[in-house]
C-alpha cells in the first residue's frame, strides 16, 4: 500500500481513507481494467464489417492484450494465482460481458443461419479456448501462433 501511496503522491493514510485494504484496491483495479478493456473492444467493433476483423479485435483485446498485461507484472505467475481468488467476482462479470459481446457481434455480423444457441456455443468456445491460449503460451511468439490458429477456427465455426 505504501508503494501505491508513493506512486500517487499521497500519504498511506489518505489511501486507506479511500481503500480499506490491498484486496479492495486489487478489486478496484481489476474493475477498472476490465471495464476499460471491454469499452475499447466495443468501440473497435463499431467500425468492423467482417467476421475476420471482429474476431481479430476480440483476440487482440481479450487474449493478446490480457496476456501481455499479466506477463508484464513481476512474478506474474504468483500474482495470477493469488489475484484470482480476490477478483473472482470481477473476472466472472467481465467474462459474462465478453460472452454477451461475442453473441451480440455474431447476431449482427455473423451468418444469418446461426441460431441463438449456436452463437452461445461459439462464444463459450471462444472464451474457453482463449483462456487456454493465455495460460499455455510460453512466450509471445507462441501466443501469436495459437491466436492465429484460434482465429481460423472461430471464422470457420461462425460462417
Amino acid at each position: 500500500m505504501q508503494d501505491v501511496a508513493d506512486a500517487a503522491s499521497i500519504s498511506r493514510q489518505t489511501l486507506y481513507n479511500h481503500v480499506p485494504n490491498k484486496d479492495e484496491l486489487l478489486r478496484l483495479v481489476a474493475q477498472f481494467y476490465f471495464s476499460d478493456n471491454l469499452s475499447r473492444c466495443a468501440v473497435a467493433l463499431e467500425s468492423t464489417d467482417t467476421l475476420e476483423e471482429g474476431w481479430q479485435i476480440f483476440l487482440d483485446h481479450f487474449v493478446i492484450e490480457v496476456w501481455r498485461t499479466i506477463n508484464a507484472i513481476p512474478e506474474a505467475e504468483d500474482f495470477e494465482r493469488s489475484a484470482n481468488a480476490v477478483i473472482a467476482k470481477e473476472i466472472q462479470a467481465a467474462t459474462d460481458q465478453k460472452i454477451k459481446m461475442v453473441i451480440d457481434f455474431l447476431a449482427v455480423r455473423g451468418a444469418a443461419t446461426l441460431s441463438e444457441s449456436r452463437r452461445m456455443e461459439i462464444s463459450r468456445f471462444f472464451y474457453a479456448s482463449s483462456s487456454g491460449v493465455k495460460v499455455s503460451a510460453r512466450d509471445e511468439a507462441e501466443l501469436l501462433e495459437m491466436v492465429s490458429t484460434l482465429k481460423s477456427a472461430l471464422i470457420a465455426l461462425s460462417e
